[in-house]
């Protein structure tokens, strides 16, 4: 069964990416069955670069 994760912010744009981007990453390495999903409650709508 998979365990999924949300990793909540203000606007989604940089911290929360990242964060998605590597525990599905490091699950994935471990072969864990992980699945990570990022989202905003007011999203900006761009990635701060």
């Amino acid at each position: 069964m998979t365990t999924n994760v949300l990793i909540l912010c203000t606007h989604n744009s940089a911290r929360s990416v990242l964060s998605e981007g590597m525990l599905n990453h490091l699950a994935k390495q471990l072969g864990k069955d992980v699945r990570a999903y990022s989202a905003g409650s007011a999203p900006s709508g761009r990635i701060n670069p």
